[in-house]
């Protein structure tokens, strides 16, 4: 995985909240703390993602739909 690559992704993610947590307020808990075990399981190519929770919602018109739930193992 090239440093390029990590720093990309990581200016994607900075855009997004989770919990109404931003990348940056865990940056310093999570990805400082375990940078080099991260870039190893990826060029070890044994980096697993966590799963999606799929919840059905309703629509508007009575209907309902799935939505995707990012999950974050802390």
């Amino acid at each position: 995985m090239e440093r390029n690559n990590l720093n990309q992704a990581h200016l994607r993610a900075k855009k997004k909240r989770i919990d109404n947590t931003t990348v940056d307020e865990l940056l310093p808990y999570h990805l400082r703390e375990n940078k080099t075990e991260l870039i190893a399981s990826l060029h070890d190519d044994n980096y697993k993602t966590t799963p999606v929770k799929w919840v059905k919602i309703p629509n508007l018109n009575g209907g309902v739909r799935k939505l995707g739930i990012l999950t974050v193992v802390v």
